[in-house]
């Protein structure tokens, strides 16, 4: 059974209550296409070593969860402030894009 703190997409589309932490927290997102895209684009490249697939640019969990709400119609079933942050859960983590600008390859 999935952590009723990383549930919230499938409690909205169920129709349920959906509790969250206030959603301050900032992450970087990318759809898993565009992992993949940069994962073939990595491969018929020359780069070596570690290289960082990300956006680079961050996003609160509040805005991802407002715009979940809004396209599944939900917003009054969100909870915010119903769980405290995880003990030792970074305010925020973006990455650096470092290497992955050497490649044509863009987050759509």
């Amino acid at each position: 059974m999935a952590h009723p703190r990383v549930s919230v997409i499938n409690k909205l589309i169920r129709n349920e209550d959906a509790p969250c932490s206030e959603g301050l927290q900032i992450r970087d997102f990318l759809h898993v296409q565009d992992v993949a895209n940069a994962f073939c684009q990595l491969l018929d490249s020359s780069l070596e070593g570690a290289v960082n697939i990300t956006s680079g640019q961050g996003y609160s969990i509040r805005e991802i969860v407002k715009t979940i709400a809004g396209i599944t119609g939900g917003a009054e079933r969100v909870k915010f402030g119903a769980f405290t942050p995880r003990p030792g859960d970074p305010p925020e983590v973006v990455g650096v894009k470092g290497k992955i600008n050497k490649l044509e390859w863009v987050p759509a």
